[in-house]
C-alpha cells in the first residue's frame, strides 16, 4: 500500500500543478495546520475530478457521478468525494456566518458530530479521508 508522500510523487508526475497541491497539502497537515490541509485537499480532489470528468463548468457532484457511470471510480469511493465538497461548501457558506455549526462524518466507522470551529475537526477529517483522496486522485490520473 502507497504512503501519502509516494501518491504525491505519483500524482505530481502526472501533473505538476495537481503534485503541488499534493505537497502543500502534505505540507500542512505536517505542521498540523489541518484547515489550510482540508482546504488543498479539497482543492487537489475537485481538479483532478473535473479535469478526468471533462467537466470544468457545472456540477461537482454530477462530474463524480460521470467517473461513477464510466468506472474510473467506484461508489465506495464517491462517498469520500462527496463529503469533502460538501464539507468545502459549508465551509465557504457557514464558517464565518454560523460558526457553532457542526460537521458529519465517520472517524471511526459511526457518524459524529464535529465542531466546524476547532481544529481537531480538521485534524480528525484529514487523519480519516486524506490517504483515501490521494489514492482516488491518483487513481483518476493514470
Amino acid at each position: 500500500m502507497s504512503t501519502i508522500n509516494e501518491l504525491a510523487g505519483e500524482i505530481g508526475a502526472t501533473d505538476q500543478m495537481l503534485g503541488w497541491l499534493c505537497r502543500q497539502a502534505v505540507s500542512s497537515y505536517e505542521r498540523e495546520d489541518y484547515f489550510a490541509s482540508f482546504l488543498t485537499l479539497s482543492v487537489l480532489a475537485e481538479q483532478a475530478v473535473r479535469e478526468k470528468a471533462d467537466s470544468v463548468d457545472g456540477d461537482y457532484s454530477d462530474a463524480v457521478r460521470a467517473l461513477l457511470s464510466n468506472e474510473m471510480i467506484n461508489e465506495g469511493e464517491t462517498v469520500p468525494l462527496l463529503k469533502l465538497k460538501h464539507m468545502q461548501s459549508q465551509v465557504s457558506n457557514t464558517y464565518m456566518h454560523v460558526p457553532d455549526m457542526s460537521a458529519t462524518f465517520a472517524a471511526d466507522g459511526e457518524d459524529v458530530m464535529y465542531p466546524y470551529n476547532e481544529e481537531t475537526t480538521w485534524g480528525e477529517f484529514m487523519k480519516t479521508h486524506m490517504l483515501t483522496i490521494f489514492r482516488i486522485v491518483a487513481k483518476v490520473r493514470k
